[in-house]
């Protein structure tokens, strides 16, 4: 299926993705045609989440005490845990929990993110590497299981040549609501509170971006694109 979407839309594609100038890469097992994202890089949230912590406390700009939001504005960016907050009863929400694992590949280390039967595996220095991730609308919580775990290994072995260890299993909900796009804007008639949610599980792309509009309306009145305003959203739900 993704050959045949590459075929048809090769040409507009063509500035981001390009055909391997290789057979493929050692340790890893190819089907098809491989091709490269040259302009692709990834977001190490962990480590961006400690820099930001360390930029903000030094100007006493991080508080870690419960928020009063009866005496100051407040922007609402809880994640999945908005839906079981009373603020916004009536955000339809389509949750959905995903795990994936590190693991470490002592023989080989990738080049680059591989993407393939349907996961992705992302290397993270060294000859470690992250892979997921699967989705499931049960057990909505951030605990991993071994019945992920052994999906997400089973495919690993159809992917990868190399050997590799299981080093480390997270879980997490991703935070989607209907629509499947951000949503942000004013929950209060005073203008008082903002909803910040709806990420899903582009997060790192759509944060930034997101962000800069909800401060450009909170703080000059700049109007929100109707596809992310809460306001519209609401009435056609």
């Amino acid at each position: 299926k993704e050959q045949a979407v590459w075929e048809r839309e090769r040409e507009p594609l063509s500035k981001w993705l390009s055909p391997s100038l290789s057979s493929g890469w050692s340790g890893v097992r190819w089907e098809g045609t491989p091709l490269q994202m040259s302009m692709a890089a990834r977001l190490d949230t962990r480590k961006f989440l400690h820099a930001a912590r360390r930029f903000l406390a030094p100007r006493h700009a991080l508080f870690r005490e419960p928020v009063d939001s009866t005496d100051a504005p407040v922007a609402w960016c809880c994640g999945f845990h908005e839906s079981k907050a009373t603020r916004v009863d009536t955000l339809e929400w389509r949750p959905a929990k995903g795990e994936i694992l590190q693991v470490k590949i002592p023989d080989g280390r990738l080049p680059g993110t591989v993407h393939a039967r349907g996961m992705w595996v992302t290397p993270t220095g060294g000859r470690e590497a992250l892979a997921g991730a699967t989705y499931s609308w049960d057990a909505l919580d951030g605990k991993p299981t071994s019945t992920a775990r052994d999906a997400l290994v089973e495919k690993l072995l159809q992917i990868l040549e190399a050997p590799f260890e299981v080093v480390g299993h997270e879980a997490g909900v991703r935070p989607i609501v209907s629509g499947r796009k951000p949503i942000i804007g004013s929950i209060s008639d005073g203008g008082q509170q903002w909803l910040f949610n709806g990420l899903g599980s582009k997060g790192a792309l759509f944060a930034p971006t997101m962000a800069r509009l909800l401060a450009e309306h909170i703080v000059n009145g700049a109007a929100i694109p109707a596809d992310y305003d809460w306001a519209v959203r609401r009435d056609t739900q």
